[in-house]
């Protein structure tokens, strides 16, 4: 199974210093989703002992940040490629593939239809080209209910008082996610059926 990323919208109160559209990404990986279904765990068991806690907040730096008009900081070509790509003023070039559903996607998740979307990995850069610092997990409970924790990722662009903030995942999307990657696990081991 090809490799999968997660992006995730971004929100920010200093919309004016983006250029572009601005979007983080995780790794749609068995390893970084179990760690972080293990986190919510912990901020479940720290609820229960502590019920009165509203959030917790733990430097945390997994997402990669991605600002679609700051090309120029990439010295690969087919990075620059990739990220006019994904902008939101993309052309598609002569003899280039168009994933529309990607484009479709990426639309909703600037439009905050979406929280997140699962992408092929090869269509995004080789890193992040937003220099942030301060970066953050940051986890709560959904409402009033006790059994989905949200998480959210904080961080300042470098240098600056912009902060960034990932729109809300949950529990229950890792949960989903995990049981997806599970599933793909069991299409990959089963033997190929004979035909008698």
């Amino acid at each position: 199974m090809s490799k999968r990323s997660i992006l995730l919208g971004v929100s920010s109160d200093c919309a004016d210093a983006l250029d572009g559209r601005v979007f983080a990404s995780i790794p749609f990986d068995r390893v970084v989703l179990k760690g972080l279904k293990d986190r919510t765990q912990c901020f479940s068991r720290a609820k229960e002992a502590y019920p009165d806690l509203y959030e917790t907040y733990e430097f945390h730096s997994l997402p990669q940040w991605y600002e679609t008009g700051k090309s120029q900081r990439y010295d690969d070509q087919s990075d620059r490629d990739k990220l006019q790509r994904l902008s939101d003023d993309a052309e598609q070039g002569e003899g280039e593939p168009w994933d529309e559903s990607l484009c479709a996607g990426l639309d909703n998740l600037e439009a905050q239809e979406i929280n997140s979307l699962v992408v092929p990995a090869v269509e995004l850069p080789s890193t992040g080209n937003l220099r942030t610092e301060c970066d953050q997990l940051v986890m709560s409970l959904r409402g009033d209910t006790y059994d989905t924790v949200e998480l959210r990722w904080l961080c300042y662009m470098k240098h600056t008082d912009v902060e960034l903030r990932t729109f809300d995942i949950s529990s229950e999307d890792i949960d989903r996610w995990l049981a997806e990657l599970e599933q793909g696990d069991h299409h990959v081991e089963e033997p190929p059926h004979s035909r008698s």
